[in-house]
């Protein structure tokens, strides 16, 4: 499959906000977090903490909001809040089955970068039959700093030895979109309501930015000459 006139050795997926469609989720379970601990949830937190990982977002948390508390008790609370909606509720984005199909059938290894933890995304993969797709996966757990840097895509280009410029990955939020651009990997953004502020600094980072799924599927069979 080529992408951005280049042949794609393998993709890498992010999950919220891109194939799941979670991004709310996590602002209900810092309001209410917040709100048990008897703050107002500030109006930037949500985007501060979006692509730190779990762990590093929960000693920014600490170390800025609430000194009492430790790392640990902050994660169990998010982790008990946030379980049972991915675990039962949380929908996959529209087109996201197709997308994937498409993908797969390439025969290129699709794998999985997220900030989240495994406890959380591993049981709605499940849920949603998505397992089937990925041959690996990289996340909070393996690398806490989530994706403030690229280092979990570049942890998934050696596991596979490929190349990190024909290595595809598709992403939401804008941070992680700049850093894989300007580490030379193929970029493919995807618009999400909470993450997607701006469309047009999206579509600066991105090879190609798509506001659904079913719009980058077409693109993807535009370029190889698919129907």
């Amino acid at each position: 499959m080529k992408y951005a006139g280049k042949d794609v050795e393998l993709i890498i997926f992010d999950l919220d906000g891109t194939l799941l469609d979670s991004s709310g989720i996590w602002d209900e379970v810092d309001r209410v977090f917040f709100a048990s601990h008897g703050l107002p949830l500030p109006s930037h937190y949500g985007k501060e903490i979006a692509v730190m990982g779990l762990s590093k977002g929960a000693e920014y948390t600490r170390d800025t909001y609430f000194p009492s508390l430790s790392k640990e008790e902050i994660l169990g609370e998010w982790d008990a809040l946030a379980k049972k909606e991915y675990e039962e509720n949380i929908p996959l984005k529209d087109g996201a089955i197709a997308f994937l199909d498409y993908c797969a059938s390439s025969g290129i290894p699709l794998v999985v970068a997220t900030s989240n933890s495994p406890s959380l995304y591993q049981p709605c993969l499940r849920r949603l039959g998505l397992e089937k797709y990925f041959q690996s996966y990289i996340d909070a757990e393996e690398v806490p700093s989530g994706k403030d840097s690229t280092k979990m895509y570049d942890t998934l280009v050696k596991r596979f030895d490929a190349h990190i410029e024909n290595t595809l990955v598709i992403e939401d939020s804008l941070k992680p979109l700049c850093l894989a651009a300007k580490a030379g990997y193929l970029t493919l953004g995807v618009y999400d309501e909470k993450m997607t502020k701006d469309p047009k600094e999206h579509q600066k980072a991105a090879n190609y930015f798509a506001f659904s799924l079913k719009e980058a599927l077409m693109l993807l069979k535009k370029e190889n000459n698919h129907d």
